[in-house]
């Protein structure tokens, strides 16, 4: 199903408002775009290198995480070494809705066009289901509006899907 227009835009200014990290050259291989994941379910994430500099030896180990709201995945892992991720993601951290990622954030390189910050990666937005929490206004104010795109589309209406601004939150 292709990703509504206002989704697509969401995505936009968050590449706008956030920019474009340095990616470490770090593939995420799974999830992808268009990946439904089932809270409560083993899941994986998984990766390659790419072949581009730098190599993953450089980016070395890394925190990982789904974002939006707060679970943390792993909070340190050799990606050099090991190329995936088996975990369960928790179905209380928020809401079903396809405005999840996955970041990879090393804990050893940093970006390329600003040494203040960590390198990082990302995968596409994917979609998560039989979630159980919501989304706090306050924390999130972009998607605080996304409940009540939520409960108009089980109205009837579509729901406009967005990508969550992390400032500061890791899973």
């Amino acid at each position: 199903m292709p990703k509504s227009t206002s989704s697509r835009v969401a995505r936009l200014l968050f590449v706008a408002a956030f920019g474009l990290p340095a990616l470490g050259k770090l593939y995420v291989t799974a999830p992808v775009d268009g990946t439904t994941w089932t809270a409560g379910q083993n899941q994986t994430i998984s990766w390659k290198d790419d072949g581009s500099d730098p190599a993953l030896t450089k980016f070395g180990k890394a925190s990982v995480g789904i974002y939006t709201r707060v679970q943390n995945i792993v909070s340190s892992v050799d990606v050099a070494t090991t190329e995936s991720i088996v975990f369960t993601p928790d179905p209380t951290v928020g809401a079903n809705g396809d405005y999840y990622f996955i970041r990879f954030q090393s804990l050893s390189l940093k970006d390329a066009n600003n040494s203040a910050f960590p390198a990082e990666a990302f995968s596409a937005t994917f979609t998560m289901t039989g979630m159980t929490g919501s989304f706090n206004a306050s924390e999130h104010p972009e998607l605080g509006s996304m409940a009540t795109a939520a409960t108009s589309a089980a109205a009837g209406t579509q729901s406009a899907g967005a990508m969550a601004a992390t400032t500061g939150f890791r899973v």
